[in-house]
């Protein structure tokens, strides 16, 4: 007991804790110091273990049953916290409390809940920092093109060789007949099959041609397109962007194999094919068993050559490496960073009132949006009605919440009021943007039917909604050492009905 005691609890942080506890008892009641220093023994802890648990990188991830029993233990963790927190509250004991020491405890119960939600993201980043030490996407890349070139290589007299023919006729328009008779004169799409024949217009003829690897112009209206078959049996789509060595195009294949059919290299071929099969070959799943003991007498040279598992392999690599690229990490840190935000404003709110405002305030909520959400589907109501919704329902709670400070007493629904507006505050900006978007996207598409999102206006879309994001929580900061402070402060000192 000593030995974990003084792992999870030593001497400095006993030393913090006296002093916050005598200084600043509200901070000291959140425990942060104490939560932050657990959780990093724990992230040291665990991430030793998994650097060191077996885990290859070509087998299928095995990150979900440790993400969850982390996420077991960090519940129990919270839970624990939560009952040390329930033994002090300076808040309700009418303790000393500055404007800035109520922001303060705020940000203090989102950092303990931050720490204990990133503590799940630590399977899966050590799973992709040992898969990107294994592997890199220029070696994934090169060694998928030689072992397509290998495979084909050593069965050429299985493969498909010749080359599939489009017949493209370009116009614009065109006019069907029946019987003798004409059947209207109207408008073509991109791409249109009509009586057998492929129709392009202009615009679609000319990325057709751009894109295709070879192709004969027959006249003016008349084009052909010439496909070589593809043996790019392996691919590394997964890891699209991410590579500067390019895959090999199918028409380059092609040349490469019917080139070396020339002089064919049998036994090298199949020597370095089976090296970099061993490599990426994915024998851990059910599939490598079924083959290798039940269906020796494989019915294809894909399967023989064990393709296959091999794209298994290549596939869960790519999987791996690609759950921490740098544009994922974003997304991953909004996914932490709503959940603690939402969960510490509960905390805040249930420190800061009382439980049975607190309940019956989540029970209002919860009816209220399911009263709302059906109103508004029988209705048929657009989606910028729901924003207008949202909006009213915010200046409400904002207008009861004024009405606290000319109370006579403690009233529930005023409780209730102040706890929705302090969450509502947060996604007020978000609304707003949501709201102009979903407008002006209506009056963009009423003026044009053809109406297509430019890349300018996705990314200003973006940045709005960016903006919007650290606006919400610019705004609560800014309400909690004045507007909420005081709001909370006033109800709370109010006698009961």
């Amino acid at each position: 007991m000593n030995f974990f005691n003084n792992i999870f609890y030593p001497p400095f942080i006993q030393k913090i804790d006296r002093k916050y506890l005598m200084s600043a008892p509200g901070f000291w009641s959140t425990r942060l110091h104490r939560v932050a220093w657990i959780v990093f023994v724990s992230a040291l802890l665990l991430t030793a273990y998994y650097m060191l648990a077996p885990n290859d990188p070509r087998a299928d991830s095995t990150v979900y049953i440790p993400t969850l029993l982390v996420s077991l233990f960090s519940i129990i963790g919270f839970v624990f916290w939560m009952i040390y927190l329930l033994r002090f509250n300076s808040f309700k004991r009418f303790g000393p409390q500055s404007p800035s020491g109520f922001l303060i405890e705020y940000v203090s119960y989102f950092a303990v809940i931050f720490l204990f939600v990133i503590l799940q993201f630590i399977p899966s980043a050590v799973e992709s920092y040992r898969a990107n030490a294994s592997f890199t996407y220029e070696e994934i890349v090169k060694e998928t093109n030689e072992m397509n070139f290998l495979a084909a290589s050593l069965y050429a007299d299985s493969l498909q060789k010749n080359w599939e023919r489009d017949t493209l006729y370009v116009s614009d328009r065109f006019s069907l007949q029946t019987d003798g008779e004409e059947i209207g004169n109207q408008t073509l799409t991109e791409n249109n099959y009509i009586e057998g024949k492929h129709y392009v217009t202009p615009k679609e003829l000319r990325r057709l041609l751009s894109d295709a690897d070879s192709s004969i112009r027959l006249s003016d209206t008349m084009h052909l397109l010439l496909t070589p078959p593809d043996y790019n049996f392996i691919n590394v789509a997964r890891a699209e962007g991410q590579f500067t060595i390019q895959p090999t195009t199918a028409i380059a294949l092609y040349e490469r194999v019917w080139e070396a059919q020339k002089s064919p290299q049998r036994d090298n071929w199949n020597a370095e094919f089976k090296r970099l099969k061993e490599k990426y070959y994915n024998k851990f799943s059910n599939e490598a068993l079924y083959y290798s003991e039940y269906n020796e007498d494989v019915p294809t040279f894909l399967n023989l050559l064990g393709i296959s598992l091999i794209q298994d392999g290549v596939d869960n690599i790519l999987d791996r490496k690609n759950a921490w690229l740098p544009k994922r990490i974003p997304d991953l840190f909004r996914i932490a960073f709503y959940i603690s935000l939402f969960i510490s404003l509960l905390v805040f709110i249930f420190r800061h009132t009382t439980v049975r405002t607190f309940f019956i305030g989540i029970l209002s909520v919860f009816v209220l949006a399911i009263l709302t959400g059906l109103i508004l589907g029988l209705m048929q109501i657009s989606s910028n009605s729901f924003f207008v919704v949202l909006l009213l329902y915010y200046g409400v709670f904002a207008f009861l919440t004024a009405r606290i400070f000319s109370a006579s007493k403690r009233q529930l629904p005023l409780g209730i009021a102040l706890n929705s507006f302090m969450v509502l505050s947060v996604l007020i900006p978000l609304i707003c943007v949501a709201f102009y978007f979903d407008v002006q996207d209506k009056i963009e598409i009423e003026k044009s039917v053809d109406f297509t999102y430019t890349e300018e206006y996705v990314r200003f879309k973006s940045r709005m909604f960016l903006f919007a994001e650290f606006a919400g929580v610019a705004l609560l900061i800014i309400l909690l050492p004045s507007v909420l402070y005081r709001s909370y402060r006033k109800w709370f000192s109010l006698p009961e009905e």
